[in-house]
This record gives structure tokens, C-alpha cells and sequence, in this order.
């Protein structure tokens, strides 16, 4: 039985084909978009032709290639997840500020949550034809596409007044008209700040026909806002965790077969609640043969046969399979993390030279600190210009100094002409090193090969002393002249020399440090 459009219910063959006939008829049809003209207004001309030839030239197999290795192999083609987290982290802040930052202001703030209708149906190709056209697409790439992937879950923040709302509302109602989508407002609600005065609160909602958000409305499946009452939010996270953890039994991933490690035949013979171990013959502690080639298919009836099972009859245990003590930890997970994006980007073939490289950079002789800084430098994880302006944290990515060049770990450890006064004070060896481009890993990874594991030690001690150097500058506004940063960087290898002569035991050693006055660089004052 199917419920039609028009709320009868058609139980017959002829009635639920109708039903579905109509819907889909409705569906695929256009609204007969209007006032496409006006809402192109304000669209910028953002396309140069050198962008226009790069998207029209034709796709080489290395592109294709590339496209390819870095699909999920279990999951639906589209954007990284990732888009999708960050979403809710920004929504969940968002919505935190109006009810707690925004608190005791004199303006109201609310946010409308909206749901769209037809959001994974389809939107009006001639909408999309023309912004596509007006943002400076090429007519021979747009013709390329043929559909577009909204998001059905979508907040809007305004000012909670009903002038504010009217504006909002003739804004959405550009959009319905133009797109040909429908915002659905039986699913659609308001969230109002704190500061928003009922009667405010009431004379919105009366006006847009829309309820109030409910305290456990989610935003992309998450709780949005999370106030007292933690436990009965995310009651509803832990029920579908559950809920999810129930379905494992069947589905668990204990094959050794890459990319889904999942049983892909037919449940059959047995029932869909089986464990692995009605596949062992319980006495002679064997695979069961015979149960196994009639269950499953040849190629994994073969992978079974081949794991080996414990004779001692031992209870299940859990395993992280990347750390050596099986337990897992965030150290095990970053480098898991760091290898699967190695091999995404198909350089599967380095692994053992990268491998090598992780492990000199955690057996570098310093303290634990140098060994995290010189990993987190080598991973691009240093809190620099071009890394906090890739997470919109700063404008601008340039170096805030001499504003030329962006401001990645590459320039501040190593090209930096501050940082390059640095290394030629180190030792003649290190003197020596030519000025090498690409990432601070491509950097180090040649280095390692050509320095002793000492040598290697004052490379990391440095790189650390010219990045402090460095936010002393921009943080304390404290310049430390090379010669100064030298002496620190002596002196601290003087301790870690010690310390290993020691047999890398903790040791009271004191290094005195002498003060006396020395020349500032060019251009720069000292004042007593």
C-alpha cells in the first residue's frame, strides 16, 4: 500500500503505479522558473580564461588515474566527510556564541533551520545554466554537467525582528521561485537566542508559519546546541551508536581481504545472527570445510581456509593492529592517518623510505619536545601564516615581516633569510647543506643520509630555536640577534651531550650562560 499526493491510500496494482507515475512526473517537471534575471544580479564574473582552458582541455589517464585512487572504495561518490563535521563544529559554535557570547546584548539573534523538499531531486537547469554562464563558465563545460547536489539541511542567522524575518522571506521566496525547490515548513523551525523577547519570539513565528526549534533538534544528524540537559542530548547519539554496534555482529570486518574486510556473499544455510565460530569444528579445533565451500564464495571460502585458529580455545580479544602492544593510542592513529594520505596520493611506493624517516625523527637524541616539533614541522602542522590562513584564521597567508612570500614551515625554518643568519653560525657540515626547495620533509629526508645522528640532533635543536625566535618576534616583540640564537642552541647541545653520555638519564647539569653585549644585525638599535 502507498499513500498518494493526495493523502488517499492505493492499495490496488493499478492505483500504486498511478501513484508512482504521478509522483515522478511531478518531480522530473519544471516549475517554469521566474525572475531568473533578477537574482543573477549580483553574481560576479569570477572565471579567467586560463582557468576556462584548464577546465575544458581533455582529461589526461593520469588525472583519471588520480581520481580514481582517491574514491572511497566501500562508500558513494561526493565530498570528503569531512565538509560534513566541519559543518556541524561551526554550526554547534555558531549557535553556542548567540546563546552564551551574545548574552545581555540588546539585539535578539535567531537561526532558521531549513528543510528543502526536492533538495536530492533535482534543481531548474535553466537556473543553473545561466549562474553558471554569468560566473564566466565556458558553454562547452557547462554543457558538461547535468544535475547538482544540494544539501537538504541548511541554517540561516539573522536578527530576531519581524523586519529582518520579511527580508529573509522574500529572499527565500526568490529562491523557491528560481530553483524550482520548495522549503518544506512542516520540517523547518526557528532558534531563538536568549535575548529575544517572547512577544519578538511569537509575532515571527505567527508570521512565518514555522514552530520554534525544539531542544534536541539535530543539524546533520548532531544535537546543534547542547545546553544543561548534556545527558538527554546525546541520550540520542548513544542510542544510535548502539543501535549501530548491534549490526557489527553480522557485519564485522574479519576477512583479510583489503578495502572492505567484509563477508560479500549471501547469508544462506546459517542465520543472519551467526558468529564465526559455528564455522569451527568445535572438537578438532579445524575449519568446518565443507560448511565453508557451501556458505561462502570460492575466493573467500579460500581466505578462510587459509586463517589460522588458535588451539588453545581462548576467549576473542581486541586489537589495534598499527601500534606493536595492540593497544591503541593517538600516536599509533596520527601515523595511520599520515599513511593512508600517503597512499592516496599513490606514493605507496616510498613507504619504506617514509617509514625510515618517521622512525629517525622519533629516534632523534633531544628531549621528547624537539622530537614532537621536528614531526609536527615534517607534517606541515606548525601553526604558521599559510596554515592558519588555510583554516581562515588569518587573512592573509603572506609573512607578516616582509609580506613577499607566504609564510609556510618551509620559509620560517629553512629559506627565511632570518632563519638561513641562523644556520650559518651551526657547524661546517650543516654550513654545507644546500638550499633545498619543497616541503620541510623533502628537506630533511636527504639530510638524514648525509648527517651523523649528532649532527642530526643540533638540525632539530636549531629548527626549534629559530621557529621561538621567531614568535618571541611576533608575539613579545623580542629580538635575539643569530649570535644569541646561537649561543642557545650551543648551549643546549652541550646538555643533551651530557645526557647522553649519561646514558640518557635525567641529570642536574647546570650550563652557565655568560652574559655580555654584542653588535645588533643591520637596521636594528639596541638601547641600554
Amino acid at each position: 500500500m502507498v499513500l498518494s499526493e493526495e493523502g488517499a491510500v492505493e492499495s490496488s496494482q493499478k492505483g500504486i503505479a498511478r501513484t508512482f507515475q504521478s509522483f515522478y512526473q511531478d518531480l522530473f517537471s519544471t516549475s517554469h522558473p521566474r525572475n531568473i534575471e533578477a537574482a543573477l544580479h549580483s553574481i560576479q564574473h569570477l572565471l579567467s580564461e586560463g582557468m576556462n582552458s584548464s577546465l575544458t582541455r581533455a582529461f589526461t589517464e593520469e588525472e583519471v588515474v588520480a581520481a580514481i585512487k582517491v574514491m572511497n572504495p566501500i562508500g558513494s561518490l561526493g565530498p570528503d566527510g569531512r565538509i560534513i563535521s566541519d559543518n556541524v563544529v561551526v554550526a554547534y559554535e555558531l549557535l553556542h556564541s548567540m546563546q552564551t557570547r551574545l548574552k545581555g546584548k540588546s539585539n535578539g539573534f535567531m537561526a532558521l533551520k531549513l528543510d528543502i523538499s526536492k533538495a536530492y531531486d533535482h534543481v531548474e537547469w535553466e537556473f543553473l545554466y545561466k549562474v553558471m554562464l554569468k560566473m564566466g563558465f565556458a558553454v562547452t563545460w557547462v554543457d558538461l554537467v547535468n544535475h547538482l547536489l544540494f544539501a537538504d539541511d541548511s541554517l540561516v542567522f539573522c536578527k530576531s525582528n519581524p523586519d529582518e524575518w520579511s527580508r529573509l522571506q522574500q529572499v527565500l521566496s526568490n529562491y523557491e521561485q528560481v530553483t524550482g525547490q520548495r522549503i518544506n515548513l512542516d520540517k523547518t523551525s526557528i532558534f531563538f537566542n536568549s535575548n529575544t523577547k517572547q512577544e519578538i519570539q511569537r509575532a515571527i513565528l505567527e508570521q512565518a508559519g514555522i514552530k520554534p526549534s525544539g531542544p534536541f533538534d539535530k543539524y546533520l544528524g548532531l544535537p546543534y546546541y547542547v545546553g544543561r540537559q548534556r545527558i538527554k542530548v546525546f541520550s540520542l547519539v548513544l542510542d544510535k551508536i548502539k543501535t549501530k554496534m548491534a549490526s557489527w555482529k553480522t557485519n564485522d570486518k574479519w576477512l583479510p581481504s583489503p578495502s572492505t574486510y567484509q563477508v560479500q556473499s549471501p547469508v544462506n544455510i546459517l542465520t543472519i545472527k551467526a558468529t564465526v565460530s559455528e564455522l569451527i569444528n568445535p572438537e578438532t579445533m579445524q575449519w568446518d570445510l565443507h560448511l565453508i565451500h557451501a556458505i561462502f564464495s570460492e575466493t573467500e571460502a579460500n581466505l578462510i581456509s587459509r586463517m589460522t585458529i588458535s588451539p588453545c580455545r581462548s576467549q576473542d580479544v581486541l586489537k589495534w593492529r598499527y601500534s606493536d602492544n595492540g593497544k591503541f593510542s593517538v600516536r599509533s592513529a596520527y601515523h595511520l592517518q599520515g599513511t593512508m594520505m600517503e597512499d592516496r596520493r599513490g606514493q605507496s611506493s616510498t613507504q619504506p623510505q617514509l617509514s625510515s624517516f618517521w622512525k629517525k625523527i622519533w629516534g632523534i637524541q633531544a628531549p621528547q619536545a624537539t622530537m614532537s616539533f621536528m614531526w609536527r614541522a615534517s607534517r606541515e602542522s606548525l601553526a604558521t601564516n599559510l596554515n592558519l590562513h588555510k583554516r581562515k584564521v588569518v587573512e592573509s597567508p603572506l609573512y607578516p615581516i616582509y609580506s613577499k612570500f607566504p609564510k609556510s614551515v618551509t620559509h620560517a625554518l629553512w629559506t627565511c633569510t632570518t632563519a638561513q643568519d641562523v644556520w650559518s653560525m651551526s657547524s661546517r657540515k650543516i654550513q654545507k647543506l644546500s638550499i633545498l626547495s619543497g616541503s620541510f620533509k623533502e628537506i630533511l629526508m636527504p639530510i638524514l643520509d648525509q648527517l651523523s645522528p649528532l649532527e642530526f640532533t643540533e638540525v632539530a635543536v636549531t629548527a626549534k630555536a629559530i621557529w621561538h625566535r621567531r614568535n618571541s618576534w611576533l608575539f613579545e616583540q623580542q629580538f635575539h640577534s643569530p649570535f644569541h640564537v646561537s649561543k642557545q642552541i650551543h648551549a643546549e647541545l652541550i646538555v643533551i651531550g651530557l645526557w647522553i653520555d649519561n646514558g640518557g638519564k635525567h641529570s642536574k647539569i647546570q650550563v652557565e650562560h655568560s652574559t655580555q653585549w654584542s653588535a645588533p644585525p643591520p637596521d636594528f638599535y639596541k638601547a641600554n
